[in-house]
C-alpha cells in the first residue's frame, strides 16, 4: 500500500469530483478497509503474507459486500456525520455498494505496483501491475491528490465569487495534474538516466541445473527464468517454448567500469510484454546498494541487449 491515508488522497478528488454519482463516505472507506488485513498480520505477527487474500479483486469484493451492508444499516448515522462536513448524501443501497466496490478495487489497484505478494487476480498469482510505476512516483501522486481534493471541497462548500474562482483553480490544477502524472508515467516505464547501467552480463557456460526461482513468459516464443545461488551471482536463461536453453547469463555487473567493486546476490522475475524492438522484463534485484528495480531488455530474437538496475 501506499502507507494507508495516503489513499485518501486520490480517493478525495474523485469522490468529490463525481459526488453525484458516488457515496463519498463509502468510497473513502472503501478505500482503506482492507488494510485491516496487514494490520491484523503485523499486531498479532501472523504467519500470512501483508497483502493476501483481501488484497486480490475477489477477497476485496467479499470485504465491500460486508461494509456495503453495515453503511447501508447504519446510514443515518453516516449521513449527519457528513453533514457535518457539508456533505450530506442520501443513496441508495446500489450506490452505497457501488462505492464500496470502487474504493476497494482502487485501493488493491494502487498497492499492486508496490508490493510483490498482491495477486490482485487469484487464485491466479501474476501480478502484471507490480514495478510498471515507482514507488516514489505513486506517493508523490498520493500527496499531491490531497491538495487537489481540498480544492474541490473548497469549490463544493463555498459560495459565490469565491466558488467561481476556486472552481477555476480546480481546473486548472486538475489539467496539469493529469498532464504532469501521464508526463511522468510514461517517463517511469521507459529507461531513466538516473538508472545503474547498462550491464550486458557474462556468458555462462555449464549446465544450468535445477528448478527456476522465477519465470516470466515471453508471448509465445520464449521463457525467461532466474536462477539464485546461494552467495553467487544469480542466472538468468532464456529458454523457447519446447523447453530448449538458447542462452544463460550470469548477473556480473564489476565488468562494467565504476561497478568494479559490485555484486549482485539476488534476482526475482516480475513481468514482461513485447515491444517494438523486442521484449522489457521487470523485477527486481538484491545487490550491493540493497533493493532494487530491473529492467531487461531483449530483442526480437530474445537475445539479451542490456539490463539496468535502479531503485
Amino acid at each position: 500500500m501506499p502507507f494507508t491515508p495516503f489513499h485518501w488522497g486520490p480517493s478525495s478528488w474523485i469522490g468529490l469530483l463525481c459526488f453525484r454519482f458516488i457515496n463519498l463516505f463509502a468510497f473513502l472507506l472503501g478505500s482503506v478497509i482492507v488494510d485491516i488485513e496487514p494490520f491484523l498480520v503485523l499486531v498479532f505477527n501472523l504467519n500470512y503474507p501483508l497483502h493476501g487474500f483481501f488484497h486480490s479483486f475477489l477477497g476485496g469484493t467479499i470485504a465491500a459486500l460486508l461494509l456495503s451492508g453495515v453503511l447501508f444499516r447504519f446510514r443515518d448515522a453516516m449521513n449527519k456525520l457528513m453533514g457535518f462536513f457539508k456533505l450530506a448524501q442520501e443513496s441508495s443501497y446500489k450506490t452505497i455498494l457501488f462505492s464500496c466496490l470502487l474504493g476497494v478495487y482502487f485501493h488493491i489497484f494502487l498497492d499492486s505496483f508496490l508490493y510483490t505478494d498482491i495477486k490482485p487476480f487469484f487464485p491466479l498469482t501474476i501480478n502484471p501491475f507490480y514495478g510498471l510505476i515507482s514507488f516514489s512516483f505513486l506517493y508523490l501522486l498520493c500527496g499531491v491528490s490531497f491538495l487537489l481534493g481540498i480544492l474541490l471541497y473548497g469549490v463544493k462548500i463555498s459560495r459565490g465569487k469565491t466558488k467561481t474562482i476556486l472552481k477555476v483553480i480546480s481546473i486548472l490544477s486538475f489539467v496539469i495534474f493529469i498532464v504532469i502524472s501521464s508526463g511522468l508515467i510514461v517517463l517511469s516505464l521507459c529507461r531513466s538516466p538516473f538508472d545503474d547501467g547498462p550491464f550486458t552480463g557474462t556468458p555462462y557456460i555449464e549446465v544450468v541445473e535445477g528448478t527456476p526461482d522465477s519465470t516470466v513468459v515471453l508471448g509465445n516464443k520464449f521463457v525467461l527464468e532466474a536462477y539464485n545461488r546461494i552467495q553467487d551471482t544469480p542466472i538468468l536463461a532464456l529458454r523457447s517454448k519446447d523447453d530448449a536453453l538458447l542462452w544463460s547469463k550470469l548477473l556480473t555487473v564489476s565488468n562494467i567500469n565504476n561497478f568494479e567493486n559490485c555484486k549482485v546476490e539476488e534476482l526475482h522475475l516480475v513481468n514482461g510484454w513485447r515491444t517494438f524492438s523486442g521484449y522489457h522484463i521487470k523485477g527486481w534485484v538484491r545487490w550491493t546498494y540493497g533493493a532494487e528495480a530491473a529492467n531487461f531488455y531483449l530483442d526480437r530474437n530474445g537475445e539479451l541487449k542490456e539490463f539496468y538496475l535502479s531503485w
